[in-house]
């Protein structure tokens, strides 16, 4: 009986001790110590932090423990100058964010505006002079220029070398490089390509203007 007695009064000062825990925790939880009072932001250049950091402001955070990471995932992922970042929380009251930006591979116009790509796969307006990248005639989608940004990395080629890319309909690209060779491509095999006509090209004394290599197992050299 004795014993009985004595559990009951454990549990009763056991649910006491968490009602007040959890009231304390709550008050503690939304006091003044844990108010959001400012973001840290690393790998941006100025204009670009103004920029971001206001976006974040905007999102109004009042606690770092009940912010809302969503919304702040969203807004980090809709910067398209924003190749990858992270996100650590500085207790008690502001945040830090790591910031890679991406790179960009080429230029291209879309109704008469300017965008530049980046590796991220997103268009970014063009807001800086960046004469060094080739420029995409026709409309490729995002996808068709990283896939072909992918097969000219990891080829002879570089796409600093090139000036100028041709897209067509068909899904087939032609390339100009900065000698002013124009290199048209098939649609398949396009790794195995590129070395060969970069080691023929490094070899070429014709000076010519045109390598044709749509055909399969041949390459066809015009002036």
């Amino acid at each position: 009986m004795m014993h009985q007695r004595i559990s009951k009064k454990f549990l009763t000062y056991f649910f006491i001790l968490i009602l007040l825990t959890t009231i304390f925790n709550k008050t503690l939880f939304q006091s003044n110590l844990f108010e959001f009072k400012n973001v840290e932001i690393n790998g941006l250049d100025s204009n670009e932090l103004i920029y971001l950091s206001k976006k974040i402001n905007d999102l109004k955070i009042k606690n770092i423990f009940f912010s809302n990471e969503e919304i702040l995932k969203n807004t980090l992922d809709s910067y398209s100058l924003i190749e990858k970042y992270y996100v650590f929380k500085n207790y008690p009251s502001s945040l830090k964010i790591s910031v890679y930006k991406t790179k960009f591979i080429a230029k291209l116009s879309i109704n008469g505006e300017f965008f530049f790509i980046g590796t991220n796969g997103k268009l970014i307006k063009n807001f800086s002079n960046k004469n060094n990248l080739p420029f995409i005639f026709g409309n490729p989608t995002n996808e068709d220029i990283l896939k072909l940004y992918s097969i000219v990395l990891n080829s002879k080629f570089k796409f600093q070398g090139l000036k100028n890319l041709f897209f067509y309909k068909s899904g087939r690209w032609d390339i100009e490089t900065l000698s002013g060779v124009i290199v048209k491509l098939p649609r398949e095999n396009l790794s195995n390509i590129l070395n060969d006509i970069f080691i023929l090209d490094a070899s070429n004394n014709s000076n010519n203007n045109i390598i044709d290599a749509r055909v399969p197992n041949q390459v066809i050299l015009y002036d």
